[in-house]
């Protein structure tokens, strides 16, 4: 497999950020990373003026930037996997739209994956609004795929985070495991990949040191009316189906029964939920646990 000389492929699915979309592309391109590297905006065909912004940067940074315009929008996990498919790279990482990187983001994770030669390599975050907080979900640690994977459904604290980004990952591990996004799912849809990704490494390494920064706006998809108690069940059934074809044994430790983290989340998903139910979210979540246990039950 060749790479053409190009090191890096940030993917980046651009919709509806006009507002940050400038911000996270500048610390992108003010890398102190002194290889070659490329970042792949997947232009979702916005309404306001994202696709401008693209087009500027595609047109002032031809050597750095390439873009595909998406018509009609194909939502976050198409989005990621045609830059999954058109990346050339050693190495993928992914970012937000409306997220930004520290300076030394590229060059820390780089390093990170030569030493270790691990699959996947992860580096701490800030909580952004106003000000930029310590994410609770950090630690320092270096295993296997299938004990961090473990230590995820287990804990009672996401500290091994299920979010695609602020992860490196080797491009020649996600293709011989074939692994995309879900085209089902456009919320939660981290929860498959990252899961299907830990499964399969040999290697993994997690680094506390906070470099990305998560904006948490009111614009965002997580803050939208929407249903997002669906996608998060679907998300955990459909990767019970493919971890359990694959390692039945392993499945069921996994899914012995759901951690309070599990279920802590479920109540999270029901309370961004009830405005669009018009159900309090009490009441949703009452329904949706019942599914919870069904799917933690079966096989």
């Amino acid at each position: 497999m060749t790479y053409n000389n190009i090191k890096i492929s940030v993917i980046i699915p651009v919709y509806q950020v006009e507002k940050y979309l400038s911000f996270c592309l500048d610390s992108l391109l003010n890398q102190d990373f002194k290889e070659r590297y490329q970042i792949i905006l997947i232009d979702l065909g916005s309404t306001d003026g994202s696709s401008e912004i693209c087009h500027q940067y595609e047109m002032t940074y031809p050597e750095k930037i390439f873009r595909i315009h998406t018509f009609p929008n194909l939502g976050v996990s198409c989005s990621r996997n045609i830059g999954l498919f058109v990346s050339n790279s050693e190495y993928i990482t992914f970012v937000d739209g409306d997220d930004f990187v520290d300076l030394t983001y590229l060059s820390s994770l780089y390093e990170m994956i030569k030493k270790s030669d691990a699959d996947i390599v992860t580096i701490g975050d800030y909580i952004y609004t106003n000000k930029a907080v310590k994410d609770f979900s950090r630690t320092n640690l270096v295993t296997t795929g299938k004990s961090a994977l473990l230590k995820l459904y287990k804990s009672p604290f996401f500290k091994l985070r299920t979010l695609v980004w602020a992860r490196l990952y080797k491009t020649s591990f996600i293709k011989e495991h074939k692994l995309h996004f879900d085209y089902n799912l456009n919320r939660f849809e981290d929860w498959p990949f990252i899961s299907k990704a830990l499964f399969h490494a040999k290697k993994v390494k997690y680094c506390s040191k906070p470099l990305y920064f998560y904006r948490q706006h009111d614009d965002s998809s997580m803050h939208r009316r929407a249903d997002m108690v669906t996608p998060y069940l679907t998300a955990l059934e459909s990767t019970k189906k493919y971890l359990y074809s694959l390692d039945s044994k392993f499945t069921r430790k996994l899914y012995s029964h759901p951690s309070i983290n599990i279920k802590s989340q479920l109540y999270h998903a029901c309370s961004l939920s009830s405005s669009w139910f018009k159900i309090k979210s009490k009441n949703i979540y009452k329904k949706a646990l019942e599914k919870l246990m069904e799917i933690y039950a079966e096989g």
